[in-house]
């Protein structure tokens, strides 16, 4: 069973292993303070050990995996997919989760689900989401929103904008 947190944006995200970094790095410290995972580390050590390889193929979608724990087997694959067919599909199956919404931030969310140019994804396993895997897809995730102009969902947590550190809730 996958649990996913996205990012879905209006406009292109620069991404290399080193700006994705950078970008998790800003924002690891306060996410793991909101989020209180149940196995939370010190998120410098867990910046000390993550390595982001890229498998991307040329011609292809862009692909890393982020491993950031000891077992260096372990990782979380992150995808970014930008060819209209692949990003009107994701956002129509992400659009399908909110048409009842009556939240305040549904308008902003089903706007940005509209104007959607890439969409970035990744799908964590229950052990991820309990551990710093959690606050670490969603400093990638807000990175990629902030950068993007777009909004971040995580599964069982709802809708977000990024919040300089933080992440500000739309839709519960």
């Amino acid at each position: 069973m996958s649990i996913w947190v996205r990012a879905i944006v209006t406009e292109s995200v620069p991404l290399s292993p080193a700006l994705l970094r950078a970008g998790i790095a800003e924002r690891l410290a306060s996410l793991t303070y909101l989020l209180c995972p149940p196995q939370e580390e010190e998120p410098e050590d867990v910046l000390a050990r993550l390595v982001i390889d890229n498998l991307t193929k040329p011609g292809g979608d862009l692909v890393y995996l982020l491993r950031y724990r000891a077992d260096r087997a372990h990782f979380i694959r992150f995808e970014r997919w930008t060819r209209p067919a692949d990003v009107t599909e994701e956002t129509a199956e992400l659009r399908r989760m909110i048409t009842s919404s009556s939240d305040t931030g549904t308008q902003q969310v089903l706007a940005t689900l509209d104007a959607a140019r890439e969409t970035i994804a990744m799908g964590l396993t229950v052990n991820d989401a309990d551990s710093m895997g959690w606050p670490l897809a969603f400093a990638a995730a807000a990175y990629c929103a902030e950068v993007g102009k777009g909004v971040l969902q995580a599964d069982g947590s709802g809708w977000m904008r990024p919040d300089g550190s933080d992440v500000a809730w739309l839709i519960d």
